[in-house]
């Protein structure tokens, strides 16, 4: 148990929850690494997590003093389970756990390393909730294994992945989309004619008029941004886009695009993390995927005001390739509920990345809007349509979206892309 001397380390688990998509991909791929781990490249991401993310929710549990929601040992049974009937080796197991600790402790590393004022008893604390858990993992895990040795028992179906079948249901929200975008419109035009009015006025000091027409060119760029992307959604719907197919480096694309938002990210004081293999050479669109990311991650930034927003992508399993944007922000808002369908909201699910605070609400709070409809530097705007274009760019590129968002920590978009094509 933590000393009462030390205070919880309510920070780490913040941080460690934002790279928890982070962390869980350096996990793999670290497992990817070991030749004596050749099964991992045949198990999907959720499978390979399997309850990993609820036992990592009672780690950050245990580091804010929190009541603990499960039991990390009952937990570790089932994950002891999962690799049971995948065939897998007691000694497969281990390797796999040590890993994950390892990079836990490593991430617990980086953090002091970005927070050196920190005091060396709250780093040790926290070191030593993590060798509490690993050791808990491992007893759950190892004994499962030998109960089902002893008891042989069938396997089971390990399909835990909430499949995303009706996207179709997104293009019902397309007349609230557009309705919102005309709105949008509106203000904007309203504010700049208001702004050229007092333009006209003989009245206004230089600085004044400095600030009106600065104000001016805020909204003129706001206004273009959603003109832009309203077209951009009307040729993709109008099955105007094709595929323009050639090799790539995925893995320079978005090193490419992160350093390029990174400014935006700084000027925020957020942190931008990416996180994948240096090289990662595919098949696709690369002018598509580049609107993907870009699209995700500069939403991201935006709607975060403090924390981390992670960047993860890697080879799946040698047929689709991942890349994971993940934020630390207030969660999905409630005027894009009619945008992103139920089936993009998913219950969490033991193999969910994110897990919710049981004993929060289930209520997304809505993200404040500015009093005036005049577009900041870094004021979201046109998030419905952006959201809208991401999933058409998906289902052009035969990719997969899903979401998870919980209330007041933060969102998770997940795109899973062909690693080639066949034309």
């Amino acid at each position: 148990m933590p000393s009462d001397s030390v205070e919880p380390p309510v920070e780490i688990a913040d941080y460690l929850f934002s790279r928890r998509d982070a962390i869980l991909q350096r996990w793999r791929m670290k497992c990817e690494e070991d030749e004596s781990l050749a099964h991992v490249v045949v198990l999907d991401r959720i499978e390979f997590n399997d309850h990993l993310p609820m036992i990592l929710n009672i780690l950050g549990q245990r580091l804010r003093n929190e009541p603990e929601d499960a039991n990390p040992v009952r937990l570790a049974n089932f994950h002891g389970l999962h690799r049971w009937r995948k065939g897998r080796m007691l000694g497969d197991i281990l390797n796999e756990l040590d890993y994950l600790y390892d990079i836990l402790n490593d991430e617990l590393r980086i953090y002091h390393g970005y927070n050196s004022q920190v005091e060396a008893m709250v780093i040790l604390d926290a070191a030593m909730q993590i060798v509490r858990l690993k050791e808990e993992t491992i007893r759950g895990s190892v004994s499962e294994y030998a109960l089902q040795q002893q008891i042989a028992a069938a396997s089971r179906s390990a399909g835990l992945q909430r499949a995303l079948d009706d996207l179709n249901q997104l293009g019902r929200s397309r007349g609230e989309i557009l309705r919102t975008s005309s709105h949008d419109l509106k203000s904007n035009f309203g504010v700049i004619q208001g702004v050229l009015t007092l333009l006209n006025r003989e009245d206004r000091s230089e600085e004044e008029r400095s600030q009106l027409v600065e104000m001016l060119s805020r909204n003129l760029t706001h206004l273009q941004d959603v003109l832009v992307q309203l077209t951009d959604l009307a040729r993709l719907e109008a099955g105007q886009e094709e595929l323009h197919l050639s090799e790539f480096d995925a893995s320079q694309i978005i090193n490419e695009i992160v350093a390029a938002a990174r400014p935006l990210a700084e000027s925020k004081n957020l942190m931008l993390m990416a996180n994948g293999p240096e090289q990662l050479n595919v098949r696709g669109d690369v002018v598509k995927v580049k609107r993907i990311a870009h699209n995700l991650l500069i939403n991201a930034i935006n709607y975060t005001s403090v924390g981390v927003v992670s960047v993860s992508w890697s080879s799946e399993d040698g047929i689709r390739w991942y890349l994971g944007i993940q934020d630390s922000g207030p969660g999905l808002p409630p005027n894009l509920a009619s945008v992103i369908s139920a089936q993009l909201k998913p219950q969490p699910e033991p193999t969910a990345v994110l897990q919710p605070d049981p004993t929060a609400g289930t209520e997304t709070p809505p993200i404040s809007q500015p009093e005036k409809p005049v577009a900041a530097p870094n004021q979201p705007g046109g998030e419905g349509v952006g959201l809208h274009i991401v999933k058409h760019l998906c289902e052009l590129m035969s990719a997969s979206l899903t979401v998870e968002s919980v209330a007041g920590k933060g969102t998770l978009f997940s795109i899973r892309l062909p690693m080639t094509y066949s034309h």
